[in-house]
């Protein structure tokens, strides 16, 4: 497809970052809107991975990003963060721990808008739905843990480790690029 071939069509600023094809001349026509953050500064929208050594405290952390992003306020007592609705995947945890976690953190008035799952039979079919149900609301997933998910795509024929890591981050990427605003992490 050669953008020679392209109706053009006037797009909004939003519907013109959906279109798989312009040219140019549209392309700098656009006055595109800031890209969105979760955390001010530190997390952006889009797919986001969060990476460290294993026991450092992740699950903890993005337990906390969770409930602040649910109720809106200040993550690590000084980056804003505005409330939306939340999803959170806590694929290596059950309910007891989870709640033993919240009671610790000293989060004993739950948000309305923060969801979790802990069994599931497909993740992101579940993801997919969340975000339908909060498309306008910038919905928030925080996937804990990616080596949880990977299990659930299943692999191609001679795909290398490479090749599988691509495949599963790009079904992600994917997932929530369609929702303007918002995150999986």
């Amino acid at each position: 497809l050669t953008t020679k071939k392209i109706t053009q069509v006037e797009d909004s600023p939003k519907a013109f970052l959906q279109r798989p094809a312009f040219s140019a001349r549209e392309l700098m026509a656009q006055n595109f809107p800031p890209v969105q953050e979760v955390v001010s500064g530190l997390i952006p929208t889009g797919l986001t991975l969060l990476v460290a050594a294993p026991k450092i405290g992740k699950s903890w952390l993005m337990l906390q990003l969770a409930y602040i992003a649910a109720s809106g306020g200040m993550f690590l007592d000084r980056l804003p963060v505005a409330a939306r609705p939340v999803l959170y995947m806590a694929m290596e945890d059950g309910p007891r721990r989870l709640q033993r976690r919240m009671i610790r953190l000293g989060y004993t008035t739950p948000p309305d808008n923060l969801d979790f799952v802990v069994k599931t039979t497909d993740p992101l079919e579940d993801m997919r739905l969340f975000c339908e149900l909060n498309r306008e609301s910038q919905p928030l997933i925080i996937l804990d843990t990616l080596a949880k998910f990977r299990p659930f795509v299943p692999r191609q024929k001679g795909e290398t480790e490479y090749d599988r890591d691509s495949h599963v981050m790009e079904l992600l990427k994917n997932l929530i690029d369609d929702y303007d605003g918002g995150a999986l992490i």
